[in-house]
């Protein structure tokens, strides 16, 4: 898909795709828009104002295609408008005295189009000026940018620079922009992940999924959130989280341990008259292990086995690589119970009783004497 550079704010709205972007509904017009926008800097006002506009639109009653085929009107008109604005004003007598009857059905048009225009205005400044949009600060990753795929495999564990621990199920996929953990810790994700977020009070979390964002300090929680799907799911185990809906800003919804959110989105996206609800609920069997969470967390037992052993669990279960670089260490031997511990915290609690080191390195764990 092209779009020039030159496009204006009024074909910007009327633009199926760029709806898509502003209202979450479809990832790959997200990603598009992002690039776009980065590509042009200079029309970075000018993307505000249109999605604003399209906020406008769709978070206001009626059906938001009637608005916008009245938006496309109007522009018709207003555009006309200009061009009749911009004729040479006629100062013969006669040729004035000619144009009397058009004169007067143009000012009656313009006034029309004019007061018209003014509910526009007016319905932008009060609903907007309180209420900042949802994705004007969402910088969505670009082409470059690192995408962590679990593939095939029942489980992809990755360990991100801020030391936060995200296990991916099969079939999803995770996206980092480069400087992820510097200014913020932004992910994206399709499918589903297990997070085990490391705390950090001055950088929050931050996962957008479909048409949901989940905002964490430091936590442990569960997101389903498939591409095509019309509901998302976040599972809180600890910790506490934020959940916000790009077709509802401002009104997010804090999730309490053992709870879980479903936001539910209603309506035809293709026909942009949808709308997102949210439902909370206890987690099933939360003493326990949840059921929501049962994929990505297991109980490991472990009787006077060799951490060469040890490793091979670990690597089944959660799907990283092990390596040793050191053969004594190998053989290091062990006995306990883990359970639903992630990766990280089951070596760092192997190493207690007989130590040793390791280093993470995203995907992969090196263990040395």
């Amino acid at each position: 898909m092209l779009v020039s550079s030159q496009i204006s704010v009024e074909e910007l709205v009327c633009l199926e795709t760029f709806q898509h972007y502003c209202l979450g509904v479809n990832m790959a017009d997200q990603l598009f828009w992002e690039d776009w926008i980065k590509a042009n800097p200079a029309r970075a006002e000018d993307i505000e104002e249109a999605r604003k506009l399209i906020y406008l639109l769709s978070a206001r009653q009626g059906n938001r295609l009637e608005q916008l085929s009245q938006l496309r009107a109007g522009i018709l008109q207003s555009e006309h408008f200009k061009q009749l604005l911009g004729q040479p004003a006629q100062r013969n007598r006669g040729e004035k005295e000619n144009r009397i009857a058009p004169t007067t059905h143009f000012f009656r048009y313009a006034v029309g189009l004019a007061a018209s225009l003014a509910v526009v205005v007016l319905a932008y400044l009060f609903f907007f000026k309180p209420a900042p949009s949802l994705l004007a600060q969402q910088p969505f990753p670009s082409k470059e940018n690192l995408r962590i795929q679990a593939g095939t495999a029942s489980r992809k564990t990755v360990v991100l620079a801020d030391g936060s621990v995200v296990t991916l199920r099969q079939s999803s996929t995770l996206t980092l922009q480069p400087a992820f953990n510097q200014k913020n810790r932004e992910v994206w994700l399709t499918g589903e992940a297990f997070f085990d977020v490391r705390h950090d009070p001055a950088r929050p979390f931050v996962v957008h999924a479909l048409f949901t964002q989940v905002k964490v300090l430091g936590t442990v929680f569960n997101l389903r959130a498939h591409a095509g799907d019309t509901a998302t799911e976040t599972s809180l185990l600890t910790g506490r989280v934020e959940v916000s809906s790009a077709a509802q800003p401002g009104k997010p919804v804090i999730l309490k341990p053992n709870q879980k959110l479903i936001s539910s989105l209603s309506g035809n996206p293709s026909q942009k008259t949808s709308a997102v609800s949210f439902n909370v609920l206890p987690l099933t069997s939360a003493k326990t292990n949840p059921q929501e969470t049962a994929w990505a967390r297991t109980r490991l037992d472990i009787d006077n086995e060799p951490l060469s052993q040890i490793a091979q669990k670990l690597e089944t279960w959660y799907g990283i690589n092990i390596e040793f670089t050191d053969q004594e260490v190998k053989e290091y031997r062990y006995s306990g119970v883990f359970e639903n511990e992630n990766v990280v915290r089951a070596l760092e609690a192997l190493q207690l009783s007989y130590p040793f080191s390791f280093k993470v390195m995203q995907d992969k764990i090196m263990i040395s004497k």
